[in-house]
């Protein structure tokens, strides 16, 4: 067995992963900083299979700071250090029945005294701006059957979009080489090491009387890291990782699918007089969940929904380690409850479709950054479907901790207690707009 020996050690060349390795390797060019990763090049897990949506627009004050901070790094890559990384703002559009929009009305005041952009519609002005929408359905037949809810408002909230996740992990990867950084591909982690310090040759150590310290991670090809520090980015594989420890992440992984098509027909979404020049905004249909994204490029939208009850929780290493996409979760969920909203839709078939896994705090929403009691491990999971818009903070947060930091600097100095997403003293809200 070939060892490869360093200070830190980050399983996981995901968003999050690789935005803490270039925190971490920014602050101590001297320190030696491994990323190793099962997949052939960075950001090609659950990065590449978002929708890569971002915003700023939470419930949780929490999730906003940490969502405006990203954002704001971003479009600083982008308009001031002339980055590309693919960065569209277009907007999410959240139509809402009534009981909803009352559900989030203390949130949304709340947004407008923090000064975020957006605009209230009601059914009228909303059935005026957006294209071939359905906003009231009295008088059909399928309305209980489809639990069809009206769209009686619309939040059109305007400092979101999307982005290209590949070209933002890229940015964080190359930064990170360019100051020494080492990234192995294709080393996929069989098992976290736990050891007795010292160890005196005992079977099955460390027991109960003994210190225990993580050295390392065992790959499945036979190579040994050892490290001074773990760091787990490895979201929806943590539990196969930490369950045999006997350490919780505090998240389940569970699927979610992206369906593509393709129409000539969609380009009444290109521009519309109320959004132009950009196209029609990030689409949330009310009650069911779905939602859709216009590629004006291609002529393309991508679909989804949050399909919560009735989807099981994973193990994906248990179950499966490539999730395909289910075509009758299109067919006989989305696609009926859609073509109502947007009779557009009405025969258009799938192009092409892909499935990943959101990692989810199942509790409150926000990410969980935390260091496992007693040892030399740090654990940053949780995006909850949210992870990409919320990554740079993330990655500050995280290298914060491991240089032990009690509060971390988010782009643009603003000050975040490391402590507040953490486990035992954990300061968050619950989130309630989670898609």
């Amino acid at each position: 067995m070939s060892t490869i020996k360093c200070d830190v050690l980050i399983v996981g060349a995901g968003v999050f992963g690789m935005s803490t390795a270039y925190y971490i390797k920014k602050e101590n060019h001297a320190l030696n900083v491994v990323v190793i990763d099962k997949e052939a090049g960075a950001g090609r897990g659950t990065t590449s299979k978002s929708a890569a949506a971002y915003r700023i627009y939470f419930t949780s004050t929490i999730n906003r700071k940490l969502a405006a901070s990203s954002v704001n790094f971003y479009e600083h890559l982008q308009h001031e250090k002339k980055i590309d990384l693919g960065l569209h703002q277009t907007g999410y559009l959240w139509l809402l029945n009534e009981e909803k929009y009352k559900r989030l009305a203390h949130a949304i005041s709340l947004m407008k005294k923090e000064n975020l952009p957006l605009e209230i519609w009601d059914r009228e002005t909303t059935q005026k701006n957006v294209p071939n929408l359905v906003t009231d359905f009295t008088h059909d037949e399928d309305r209980e059957l489809l639990n069809l809810v009206p769209v009686d408002y619309s939040i059109l909230t305007k400092r979101a979009g999307w982005l290209d996740p590949h070209s933002l992990v890229s940015f964080y990867e190359q930064e990170f080489k360019k100051m020494g950084g080492k990234v192995y591909y294709g080393k996929k982690v069989k098992k976290v090491l736990l050891e007795a310090e010292p160890s005196i040759g005992l079977p099955k150590e460390p027991h109960i009387w003994q210190k225990a310290k993580i050295s390392g991670v065992e790959t499945t090809d036979g190579t040994r890291f050892d490290a001074n520090t773990l760091i787990l980015a490895t979201g929806p594989w943590t539990n196969f990782l930490l369950d045999p420890l006997g350490i919780d992440s505090h998240t389940k992984p569970k699927k979610r699918q992206l369906f593509q098509l393709k129409s000539q027909k969609f380009s009444i979404f290109k521009a519309p007089p109320a959004f132009s020049p950009n196209p029609l905004p990030f689409t949330i249909l009310p009650y069911s969940g779905v939602y859709f994204r216009y590629n004006p490029n291609e002529e393309t939208v991508w679909i989804g929904a949050a399909d919560n009850i009735g989807r099981p929780f994973n193990d994906p290493e248990k179950s499966i380690d490539d999730p395909q996409p289910e075509m009758d979760f299109y067919e006989y969920g989305i696609y009926y409850v859609l073509s109502k909203y947007f009779p557009i839709f009405e025969n258009i078939r799938v192009d092409t479709a892909w499935a990943g896994y959101y990692t989810y705090n199942t509790i409150d929403k926000n990410p969980y950054v935390f260091r496992a009691d007693g040892l030399n491990l740090i654990i940053c999971t949780g995006g909850s479907g949210s992870g990409i818009m919320k990554a740079d903070s993330i990655g500050r947060i995280t290298a914060a901790l491991y240089y032990e930091q009690k509060e971390a600097k988010l782009f643009g100095d603003v000050p975040f207690n490391v402590d507040d997403l953490s486990v035992k003293n954990r300061r968050v809200e619950h989130e309630e707009m989670v898609i």
